[in-house]
């Protein structure tokens, strides 16, 4: 998925998890960012991500996958992202 629908989804969203492969690893931006953060009660670290092509900063963090589905229902899914229901939104 490209930046850009990422935080245009990223924008609207208010109860999902919005995780997305990179490279073997799954990572949530902005708000899914946040969310994951409480899940785990602030045991993860957000991280700030430049995006060259746009020239802008995230805030990032790569998610457990295995831990966060462990938490909270997988609600949609593809090989490169997964939609899931954050019952503390």
């Amino acid at each position: 998925m490209e930046m850009l629908e990422i935080l245009s989804r990223e924008s609207e969203n208010t109860q999902h998890v919005y995780v997305y492969e990179e490279e073997g690893h799954w990572y949530a931006y902005e708000r899914s960012a946040q969310l994951v953060k409480q899940i785990f009660k602030g045991l993860v670290k957000i991280k700030q991500f430049v995006n060259t092509t746009y020239d802008i900063i995230l805030d990032r963090v790569e998610v457990d996958l295995n831990a966060l589905v462990e938490k909270c229902p997988i609600t949609l899914c593809s090989d490169t992202e997964m939609t899931i229901e954050c019952p503390m939104a």
